[in-house]
């Protein structure tokens, strides 16, 4: 087998290649720098030279030898001829450059997981290790991505595919199962897409995301739910007492409904219901976005609902604004990434119980302006309340979509049946 070659000694020809292009023929800078950036380069020398042409470029100025040669410090004539002599033409500039591209890519992989094997030979959790290669994996291949130009006709040839892919039966949005709400959205959540769910506490928020996944996995949409106060054991006996309507949550928890022959057929019924969908949990409380993206993609999720921001592990900042504000960044990316919809619950501010009955607003949204920036749809939970309410009786709420970038905003009304956990259109 011949011997391996270190990433080292390819990026010494390719970065050399790109310096003899540019001193033999500088109409080439061009083409180098669609697909290279300074950044790449791992010698200085080379590098030099890139960033003087471009210097040089942008100014006007003419790009020769002995220019670049005036203005260098860190080579010397000796270096230039060698270059120049080594590189057989300029017309492969551009291949040369996508060489020094990818040899920077591979460095910045392998420190990544060097890093990662340091991580785990200290002790640090595998999981998060794995959350953490995903992320800066997701994150070179994004930058990669983004750092190509594309012009109109590809563009519009992106968007034929898609409307080919509509047309043969591909839905750009994903319904909530609540035909109102998905009237206003345009469809439902688009994929891709950010989506808020905000109230204050008491007000539904966790209600309302049971029963939008209870009536997405009715229809096969393979759900991870995140939440990050409640176990997973109280939320399924939630989604049992939405599906059977008959009994609590918390009676089921505790088993403790009456046993009659239909409720304890009601409750079996409603566990092998849920046993069936297409659901995850997640096992962690503590959890950041690279972990909850490694998890999406473990169960192969087509939507991700997550309970709730608030209580999410944030990452580095000075402040809880700009902790969450990174947070509601990197959301807005793992949707794009994975390319399915997130939808988020969010609290309100306190000011919210003192205007009585008017509804909240986006301004309402706790700890960062971001998320309602990062957002394409917010909705906003209103609890009204009842004189002297039954058990059984239907709690009004409204749910209005104070911002939607893909539609019209406006209001739905529902009826809250608390006992149960249903929440119902109302007519």
């Amino acid at each position: 087998m011949p011997e391996p070659r270190f990433s080292s000694d390819v990026s010494l020809e390719s970065e050399t290649a790109v310096a003899g292009s540019i001193l033999i023929d500088p109409r080439c800078l061009d083409e180098i720098r669609r697909h290279v950036t300074a950044d790449a380069f791992l010698f200085e020398n080379c590098r030099e030279i890139f960033t003087i042409a471009c210097q040089l470029a942008d100014n006007g100025e003419k790009i020769d030898p002995l220019t670049i040669l005036a203005k260098g410090t860190t080579f010397d004539r000796k270096f230039l001829f060698h270059a120049m002599e080594i590189t057989p033409t300029a017309a492969n500039a551009g291949m040369y450059a996508k060489l020094v591209t990818r040899e920077a890519l591979r460095r910045e992989l392998i420190s990544i997981l060097e890093q990662a094997v340091e991580n785990l030979s200290a002790g640090h959790d595998p999981v998060h290790v794995a959350a953490d290669i995903q992320g800066e994996s997701n994150r070179i291949a994004k930058e990669e991505a983004e750092g190509q130009l594309v012009n109109a006709a590809d563009a519009a040839l992106e968007l034929y595919d898609d409307m080919q892919r509509v047309e043969s039966g591909y839905q750009p949005f994903l319904p909530t199962g609540y035909r109102g709400l998905d009237a206003i959205l345009g469809g439902g959540m688009i994929r891709e897409g950010m989506y808020i769910l905000a109230a204050r506490p008491g007000c539904g928020k966790t209600t309302f995301a049971v029963n939008i996944a209870m009536r997405m996995l009715k229809k096969g949409t393979r759900t991870l739910f995140v939440s990050l106060e409640m176990s997973r054991q109280q939320l399924t006996a939630r989604f049992m007492a939405a599906d059977f309507g008959q009994v609590t949550a918390t009676q089921i928890l505790t088993n403790a409904y009456p046993k009659t022959d239909e409720l304890v057929d009601g409750v079996t019924n409603a566990l092998q219901a849920v046993s069936r969908y297409p659901l995850h949990f997640n096992r962690r409380s503590a959890l950041n976005i690279r972990e909850i993206q490694f998890l999406a993609k473990q169960a192969g999720a087509e939507a991700v609902i997550i309970d709730y921001l608030g209580l999410m592990q944030h990452g580095e900042g000075r402040s809880l604004y700009e902790r969450v504000t990174a947070t509601s960044n990197q959301i807005k990316g793992m949707a794009r990434n994975l390319g399915i919809p997130v939808l988020c619950l969010c609290q309100l501010n306190r000011e919210v119980e003192g205007r009585k009955n008017d509804p909240p607003r986006l301004s309402d949204l706790r700890d960062s302006g971001a998320i309602e920036q990062d957002a394409d749809a917010v909705l906003l939970i209103q609890k009204y309340q009842l004189e002297g309410p039954q058990e059984y009786d239907a709690i009004p709420v409204e749910l209005h979509i104070a911002k939607n970038r893909h539609g019209k905003t406006g209001k739905v009304a529902f009826n809250w049946y608390i006992r149960n956990g249903r929440i119902l259109e109302r007519r």
